[in-house]
């Protein structure tokens, strides 16, 4: 299954679509997988599934993973959450991304960085400005810093709906500051 993930990731590197036989090869070695009582446990086997789910864009199974870990009290990891996130999103289901961030947000404690910026890419896909203003305030209350990636995807969220362009002024006067 890692090797297979890794394989996704040299894949995803090239922008290049996945074959079929390499996804359905990854799920026939992750049913067998989950015969085995250590891999039917660890968080690490669901976050390479998920990995998988994420280049292929299955948002239904990220799903299903995600409500997998959450009844066997398997650790959901900020990165797993991400990765489901990015199965969501990579066939433009954007609203299924915010669905999915919400729903299991609980079970990650705090965002990581990575997420959180993913989170404001999305919201700002769905215009939704205020949702994106207030992660990237969460954000730096939990103690992050802000560097240029995440104040880029918070402009350009506010810049994706006419009404909310007004957020842009005061966050680039923020950045310049920072």
């Amino acid at each position: 299954l890692y090797v297979l993930v890794f394989i996704a990731d040299v894949w995803g590197l090239l922008s290049l679509p996945l074959p079929e036989p390499w996804y359905e090869t990854a799920y026939r070695i992750w049913d067998e997988a989950m015969q085995l009582p250590a891999a039917s446990k660890s968080s690490f086997v669901y976050s390479a599934m998920l990995k998988v789910c994420a280049a292929y864009g299955d948002s239904v199974r990220a799903r299903e993973l995600l409500v997998h870990m959450e009844k066997r009290e398997i650790d959901v990891s900020s990165v797993a959450l991400e990765r489901a996130v990015r199965a969501c999103t990579r066939n433009h289901q954007f609203h299924l991304g915010w669905e999915t961030f919400t729903e299991f947000r609980h079970l990650v404690g705090i965002p990581s960085l990575h997420l959180y910026t993913r989170m404001v890419q999305v919201t700002g896909k769905l215009h939704r400005t205020a949702d994106a203003v207030l992660l990237f305030e969460e954000l730096i209350e939990v103690g992050y810093k802000p560097s240029l990636v995440q104040y880029n995807s918070i402009m350009h969220a506010a810049s994706l709906s006419a009404p909310n362009r007004h957020f842009v002024a005061p966050l680039f006067e923020r950045l310049l500051q920072d």
